[in-house]
């Protein structure tokens, strides 16, 4: 593959990482839902373009659990109970009809709640013209879902969706923070980026659920030689570990995205893609995602100048970034870059969930 036919390529890849006739669910298709939000007919069509699936550590008992020919389904996080699962959805279709993540800004997503098993998924906060809903994750008691949204008009801030009344209300965060985005909870813990005010990179920062003890945790430095991207350098979807002692986080360390691991105690920061990947061109791991007893990370890898598309994939690895396994997927589908754990663990039948599109290369 040529350099320029590899550039584009890993281009398009690094795009899926962050009504009309493009409309998958037809006018037809929805139905009035509690709260006003509509409801929708699930579908699980092997030949649809995007695709959200579930199989086991080594690749088996894989199922595709839900579909759509033109719209992707991203950040899909699963319930404490194994049941259910939450997604972020699009609606802006760019110039090949697709309306997915990073192809045409967030404006218009929506939040989806689907049952396993069900026949139907229903959205609980948005699509509205020009406001991002989006990155949502169960709290880890089940009875919220933590997301972000600019419908306050007051920047991008953080918002409880509660799953009993349907009920939504304004996570309480630090009033000088208006840019936030990738929240999770775990126990009495929220972390989530913030962009500074007043220039700078995109840091982690950690607080307590009702928004005491705020605090940053991270705090990228700038590549001066980077080339230049469409994804500003800095840290991006940080993952509380159950015992919320660490986070992992995708950082942009400058023409290359790292996992790197914060010691929440000692604020010790370690690259674990650095060691084994240290060409900052066309390299990309993350989103890294802790098993429920967090002795695993799930994450996406690409390291093209080494191993080229076929390198491309999802693995598991020790938190210490030890012990690498990659994980069978089906042919002709490219991951997406938010895998995740079903709670049951880090054994053998231990269940992921994992979003792909339809691509040849793979």
């Amino acid at each position: 593959m040529s350099v320029l036919k590899t550039s584009l390529l890993f281009l398009c890849l690094l795009g899926c990482a962050c009504c009309s006739n493009a409309d998958a669910r037809t006018l037809a298709s929805q139905q009035p839902g509690r709260g006003g939000f509509p409801v929708h007919q699930a579908r699980a069509d092997p030949a649809d373009h995007f695709s959200v699936w579930i199989s086991k550590l080594d690749g088996s008992g894989r199922k595709l659990i839900l579909s759509d020919p033109r719209r992707q389904m991203t950040h899909t996080r699963v319930s404490p109970d194994g049941q259910g699962i939450v997604f972020t959805t699009y609606n802006n279709p760019g110039a090949d009809g697709l309306a997915k993540e990073g192809g045409n800004s967030y404006a218009n997503t929506e939040i989806c709640l689907f049952r396993l098993g069900g026949t139907e998924f229903k959205t609980i906060a948005g699509p509205v013209t020009g406001e991002v809903n989006a990155t949502a994750t169960f709290t880890s008691d089940g009875r919220k879902i933590i997301f972000v949204s600019t419908r306050s008009g007051q920047g991008a801030l953080l918002y409880w969706y509660e799953l009993a009344t349907g009920l939504t209300t304004q996570v309480p965060t630090p009033p000088s923070l208006h840019h936030l985005a990738d929240p999770h909870e775990v126990k009495d813990k929220i972390v989530f980026t913030s962009h500074p005010e007043q220039g700078g990179l995109q840091g982690i920062w950690l607080m307590n659920r009702d928004g005491s003890g705020a605090r940053q945790i991270s705090f990228p430095k700038k590549s001066p030689d980077a080339p230049m991207e469409r994804i500003s350098q800095g840290d991006y979807d940080p993952r509380l570990s159950p015992d919320c002692s660490r986070v992992s986080i995708l950082r942009n360390v400058g023409g290359a995205f790292h996992v790197v691991m914060v010691d929440l105690a000692s604020g010790l920061e370690t690259d674990l893609t650095e060691p084994l990947f240290p060409e900052r061109k066309q390299t990309a791991e993350g989103v890294a995602a802790w098993s429920g007893d967090g002795q695993l990370l799930v994450f996406r890898h690409i390291a093209l100048p080494q191993e080229g598309p076929r390198g491309v994939g999802l693995y598991v690895m020790k938190p210490d970034g030890s012990e690498r396994k990659r994980i069978p997927i089906a042919k002709g589908e490219f991951p997406h870059v938010q895998p995740e754990f079903f709670p049951e663990g880090s054994g053998p039948a231990t269940r992921l969930i994992y979003q792909t599109e339809k691509n040849p290369h793979f």
